[in-house]
């Protein structure tokens, strides 16, 4: 008799946390690291980590509805005094100035 061996199996998708972590680790600014990862690690608990990215393409209305449902109602779940600094409206981030 001879020896069993498995073959290798080829990866089928990729991890919704694995690409998020990739992702972060390439933007140097501090600041907007942390700001796409609150977005980004939230999109990681409520759709899973081992989530294919792949599948998440299929469905660009749940993944759209997501983001409508999570960080429009009330509008950003942050402070908007910069944009009121900046002579910006926070509903929308459009330029009162033109």
């Amino acid at each position: 008799m001879g020896t069993v061996r498995s073959l290798p199996t080829p990866v089928t998708g990729v991890r919704l946390a694995d690409a998020v972590k990739v992702f972060l680790d390439t933007i140097p600014a501090a600041n907007t690291r942390r700001g796409y990862g609150i977005v980004l690690n939230r999109l990681v608990k409520d759709f899973g980590a081992d989530t294919n990215v792949a599948l998440l393409e299929r469905e660009p209305d749940r993944v759209s509805g997501w983001f409508a449902f999570v960080w429009v109602p009330g509008q950003p779940r942050r402070s908007t005094s910069g944009w009121r600094r900046f002579g910006r409206r926070a509903s929308t981030g459009v330029s009162r100035n033109g």
